[in-house]
């Protein structure tokens, strides 16, 4: 396969591993880890956090206990982020093992590096799931502004590269972030795991400041 073609700066080296690491792991294009880390988690938020309760009517009720707006949706979000570190155990589980079974002689530190990387990109996007779901109660608007933003970052770290004019603003990226290092090749920067974690806490700790003081529809 032509370098010039492989997503995020992926070596042709990288490319000769038993599949389930690269087409279906954590760097892959369209994969099913990527999917869980970057759908799963805008989906969980529609369904966990107030944006679909609200729109259905039923969050009055769930505000009459006692209980502060604050501590409900901080535990909705930590019940998210516990998905989310459960999803990234079984991921790393699975490709560790699938190392061992298939001698692709890949240093475990750099395949744990990986995961977590990717889990973090994922949390950059629930915490944006959860910052509009705190401004707006619009399930489909959490679903579609996520999701949009997480394929348009996608094509930016992944085509971007391609031409000298905007190779530069790849890194404004949170796919370059996360994988723009090649973390299956070379050890990843500190860096990138701060730029991903920031971020994802900061949008967290909006959509709950922004929950907290704005009304409540009615059904």
């Amino acid at each position: 396969m032509s370098s010039s073609l492989l997503p995020l700066n992926i070596t042709p080296a990288i490319t000769s591993i038993h599949p389930p690491l690269w087409w279906n792991g954590p760097l892959g294009p369209l994969t099913t880890d990527r999917d869980l880390y970057a759908v799963g988690p805008r989906g969980l938020v529609c369904r966990r956090i107030p944006a679909g309760e609200e729109d259905a009517g039923r969050l009055e009720l769930v505000l009459a206990m006692p209980i502060t707006r604050r501590a409900f949706l901080a535990g909705r979000s930590l019940a998210i982020l516990g998905w989310m570190v459960v999803l990234a155990i079984v991921v790393l589980v699975a490709q560790l093992l699938s190392n061992g079974a298939f001698g692709l002689e890949i240093a475990d530190a750099r395949i744990v590096s990986t995961v977590v990387l990717c889990g973090l990109l994922g949390t950059v996007y629930a915490g944006l799931a959860v910052a509009i779901a705190g401004i707006l109660a619009r399930p489909g608007l959490v679903l579609s502004v996520g999701l949009g933003l997480s394929l348009v970052g996608y094509l930016v770290a992944a085509l971007f590269p391609l031409s000298d004019v905007l190779a530069p603003w790849a890194q404004l990226s949170p796919w370059d972030w996360a994988l723009g290092g090649d973390p299956l090749v070379n050890p990843a920067e500190l860096w990138r795991y701060a730029a991903l974690a920031v971020p994802s806490l900061a949008l967290a700790v909006v959509g709950i400041a922004a929950f907290e003081r704005r009304d409540i529809r009615s059904a």
